[in-house]
């Protein structure tokens, strides 16, 4: 580590507030270097003179008058883009509900009396289990419903 490097670390190392391996590489750099050592003892000598001053309480007011030089809020900028979020993310939401609502509708079948002949007897099957079989194949008797109206000219 370089003099230059070590020195802006310095005032933090005298007071151990460094991560463990900062302390260590600063340490030994300090074993070897002259320079540095002088200005840590320096810094020692300051430290107590700092801790022999008597406390001082600011003066009355003085964060009122720090308060009033701060820039107000900025809630105009922050306002319109939480909005345009909140109204991006429940648009986004309705569009996801209504296509899970469309996707899980009831299948509109055609009625047995339009399925021809040849058909009917598997129509009829899948009608009556769908009443009574929870795990009946929907997907699969819908197909071939669906596909029997198809054929049949309907």
């Amino acid at each position: 580590m370089r003099c230059a490097e070590l020195r802006a670390h310095l005032p933090d190392y005298a007071l151990e507030a460094l991560p463990p391996a900062e302390m260590t590489a600063i340490g030994v750099h300090l074993d070897v270097c002259d320079a540095c050592r002088r200005e840590l003892a320096l810094l020692g000598r300051v430290a107590l003179l700092l801790e022999q001053l008597p406390p001082e309480e600011p003066p009355p007011g003085l964060w009122d008058r720090v308060a009033e030089r701060l820039p107000a809020p900025r809630t105009g900028i922050r306002s319109w883009r939480w909005r345009l979020a909140v109204g991006l993310g429940t648009a986004a939401a309705t569009l996801l509900l209504a296509f899970f609502a469309w996707w899980s509708r009831p299948q509109q079948f055609a009625p047995l009396a339009a399925i021809p002949s040849a058909y009917r007897t598997h129509a009829e099957q899948f009608y009556l289990w769908e009443n009574q079989e929870p795990l009946v194949d929907h997907v699969g008797a819908g197909f071939l419903l669906l596909t029997a109206g198809v054929e049949g000219g309907n």
